[in-house]
């Protein structure tokens, strides 16, 4: 069974109203089912690294894929300011938020 099959049979049983998914590339399935259904997504991107160069280990048509999946997020969120402004290209649809998740080095034990 292809994963999108599976992975919709785990949703139906679930009857979930909204996919959260967590980085980019393994949450790469979910998204494209969420967006095959119709199930608003919001991605949260905790990767720092370029988006040019992030998924370069990938097969081409999956990386193309994984960039063109931005265009259907109801958000894409980010944990740093300098994280959005690295992925502001792919912002088609304004719908990028930063929303801080780090730790401070000052409250680290």
């Amino acid at each position: 069974m292809e994963p999108l099959s599976v992975l919709g049979v785990k949703v139906k049983e679930l009857a979930c109203d909204l996919n959260s998914a967590n980085t980019l590339i393994k949450t790469f399935y979910a998204i494209c089912y969420a967006q095959r259904i119709g199930l608003p997504c919001i991605w949260t991107i905790l990767e720092s690294e370029l988006w040019r160069t992030y998924s370069q280990f990938l097969p081409k048509q999956l990386e193309t894929q994984t960039l063109e999946r931005f265009q259907y997020f109801y958000a894409s969120i980010f944990v740093s300011a300098q994280a959005r402004k690295d992925f502001k290209t792919l912002d088609t649809q304004d719908n990028f938020q930063v929303i801080p998740n780090g730790l401070s080095p000052t409250g680290v034990c």
